[in-house]
């Protein structure tokens, strides 16, 4: 009989089929019930269910989480990117970290081409519209858009000048969608 201060790592047997039902961060096979996660286990001697209270959960995109996210991407209806972290959350995310952005969400005024508001290498702030099957992101808010960019050219950091960034290098300039506060952000 198991006490209610033990803890498992995943792989580890916490008990049999025949003793508890297998709850969340379990799993059975052939009779035996399995930790699947690392943590403490948890016993409800009413259910007759066991099951594991993590450590520490890992953060899941959810609708309305903003997202900082590198440009890995750029397809005829949309922008591709990896989602780097979650705004206030310093720790990795759980899932699937690749997102979408679909041309209609870039921007509040239309976009006939994304090549003109987002680059590969663009590190961008966006907002989740969906986590889950597949991750969909908008940056159509005004503090939404791309944070930092190099020159297409020469790859030095662009700076703001106006409503478009500006290569001191290569004197030239470059349209994004930019966020109103462009290279501001501390870190990403």
């Amino acid at each position: 009989m198991m006490n209610d201060e033990q803890y498992a790592l995943p792989g580890d047997i916490i008990g049999t089929i025949e003793q508890f039902s297998p709850g969340k961060g379990t799993y059975e096979m052939n009779g035996n019930i399995y930790s699947a996660i690392m943590g403490r286990v948890i016993v409800n001697r009413a259910k007759m269910e066991v099951w594991i209270k993590p450590f520490k959960t890992l953060p899941v995109l959810k609708r309305g989480d903003i997202v900082y996210a590198r440009v890995i991407g750029i397809r005829e209806f949309g922008i591709v990117v990896r989602i780097l972290k979650i705004e206030g959350i310093n720790r990795e995310i759980c899932g699937d970290t690749e997102g979408y952005i679909h041309v209609s969400k870039i921007s509040r005024e239309f976009v006939d081409d994304p090549r003109k508001t987002m680059r590969i290498g663009d590190i961008i702030r966006a907002s989740v519209i969906q986590g889950r099957p597949v991750v969909q992101l908008t940056t159509s808010a005004r503090h939404l858009g791309v944070v930092l960019a190099l020159c297409t050219k020469c790859r030095r950091p662009l700076t703001r000048k106006g409503h478009r960034l500006y290569c001191t290098r290569c004197r030239r300039y470059e349209d994004r969608k930019i966020a109103s506060d462009y290279r501001a952000v501390k870190k990403v």
